[in-house]
């Protein structure tokens, strides 16, 4: 069974990236022009990428036009976001108070560290089913 492909690999990095900028965007204009506190600006930014993530890994990267499983895959989709998101807080916590390091890097670091577990997740769990070409 082939893991995966440097196309699907190719599509992945596409809608992670696509979701990223979503993240990175909403961050700076909710910390920025709202002055919201970054960990509040930063979690509102991850959620609302994170629909834009379900719909681009669904429809982009794993090609699954089925209609039967979208409740099923949803419903897993979401619980792994909200374990990312509670993720997400605790990693900006931890690089920004205890680390010191800058805010938008900090979501850098964790996005990256995010991505990489959520590949495997939505690649067997979520989309078992996808065809690599």
């Amino acid at each position: 069974m082939k893991i995966f492909s440097r196309l699907l690999l190719a599509r992945y990095i596409f809608s992670g990236f696509l979701a990223f900028t979503t993240n990175l965007v909403l961050l700076f204009v909710f910390k920025n022009y709202l002055h919201w506190w970054y960990l509040t600006a930063s979690t509102l930014a991850f959620i609302i990428s994170v629909i834009v993530s379900f719909m681009a890994q669904k429809f982009i990267t794993f090609r699954d036009k089925s209609t039967s499983r979208v409740p099923y895959q949803i419903t897993l989709y979401f619980i792994i976001a909200l374990f990312n998101v509670f993720a997400n807080g605790v990693l900006m916590f931890s690089l920004v108070d205890i680390a010191h390091i800058q805010y938008l890097l900090s979501q850098v670091f964790s996005a990256g560290m995010i991505a990489i577990w959520s590949f495997a997740l939505y690649r067997f769990v979520i989309f078992p089913n996808v065809k690599i070409l």
